[in-house]
């Protein structure tokens, strides 16, 4: 997985962290990581908590567990993500802050002020960028089955937003999953699969897709048989003839 995700200047032994000689990384790769990480839903929702009551233990209990990210609630736009301590690596901490819909994540690696100097750096870094939402794709479709029309139109049910410096905007690359066709009929607003924004091969932002228009279900057209019309055509010649 840190191959796939390219942290070319990292090498994981254990999980647990704790030190070996052969077990490393880099602030770059961290940060990385981290990205990576918050794009999983659960994860998101975990690392920003500053607290949770759980039950475990035999017999089980409720307990309080209080997370070691002191950030939380130092700034309310810090989402998480990791504290970590070894004496050989020092205070080490991995965070994340969202503000107008932009995210930022600082890494600081044996660093005593840790608190302090990811605050000083959030001030800072959104000093520097400028909020821009991006113009999603509009072409994107898919068929629809048993409808007054072929295909329906897409959108996503949430928007993107990104920080940028100089007011370029980066050069996002687009995959739909979606099933391969919706059942008539559909409604705006029907949920329509997943996108996900790639930038240099990395996912960088995902969402939700759904149909941005209806598609009414198409009546089979009933076809009149000969042998059905037959019939009908004597029921008329034997009106006409008592009407004379």
């Amino acid at each position: 997985r840190a191959t796939a995700l390219g942290l070319t200047q990292t090498h994981f032994v254990t999980p647990s962290g704790l030190h070996d000689d052969d077990h490393y990384s880099t602030a770059c790769d961290m940060a990385v990581l981290a990205a990576s990480a918050l794009q999983n839903e659960n994860f998101r929702e975990i690392c920003a908590q500053s607290s949770a009551q759980v039950c475990f233990g035999n017999p089980p209990y409720q307990r309080w567990l209080k997370n070691s990210n002191k950030l939380l609630t130092m700034d309310e736009s810090v989402i998480g993500v990791k504290t970590g301590f070894t004496d050989e690596a020092g205070r080490c901490l991995v965070s994340a802050a969202e503000r107008n819909g932009v995210t930022l994540i600082c890494v600081t690696l044996a660093d005593p002020n840790d608190w302090q100097d990811h605050l000083s750096l959030y001030d800072w870094g959104f000093s520097q960028v400028t909020p821009a939402e991006v113009s999603l794709p509009e072409d994107w479709r898919m068929p629809v089955a048993g409808g007054t029309a072929q295909e329906v139109a897409l959108q996503s049910e949430e928007k993107l937003t990104v920080g940028t410096a100089d007011g370029s905007m980066p050069q996002l690359e687009y995959q739909l999953e979606t099933a391969p066709f919706l059942y008539a009929p559909v409604s705006a607003g029907q949920s329509a699969g997943t996108w996900r924004a790639m930038l240099n091969g990395r996912e960088v932002a995902h969402g939700k897709l759904c149909a941005a228009e209806t598609v009414a279900y198409r009546q089979p057209v009933e076809k009149r048989t000969a042998h059905r019309a037959f019939p009908a055509r004597i029921w008329k010649r034997i009106q006409s003839f008592f009407q004379k």
